[in-house]
């Protein structure tokens, strides 16, 4: 069983292989997703400095309440051997989809 930080490790790695993977580049090729966009930048002093000033800004409305559109089992092959279960909310917004969009996911 992964633990939050055993996923928080794990996605650190992705991030780092993609950071290292465009600075082996000599940054000369773009980033093959808007995801991997968006990594880059966070990982740049300006992208880290918009970190820093979201983490200090005081809330402008109260946390959205989680819509629950799943929350059960999902059934497989693999039900023999063990329970897999999923739970999944509806996302307060949409503009993490939005290629445009600096969207700070975490």
């Amino acid at each position: 069983m992964l633990t939050a930080a055993s996923r928080a490790a794990i996605e650190l790695v992705r991030n780092e292989f993609v950071i290292t993977g465009y600075r082996a580049r000599g940054a000369l090729v773009e980033p093959s997703s808007f995801a991997e966009r968006r990594c880059l930048h966070y990982a740049s002093r300006e992208g880290f400095a918009e970190f820093l000033e979201q983490v200090d800004r005081k809330p402008a409305r109260p946390a959205p309440h989680w819509r629950m559109v799943f929350d059960g089992e999902i059934v497989g092959p693999w039900s023999k051997y063990a329970t897999v279960w999923r739970t999944c909310v509806e996302p307060a917004t949409g503009d993490f989809l939005n290629p445009a969009k600096m969207f700070f996911f975490w």
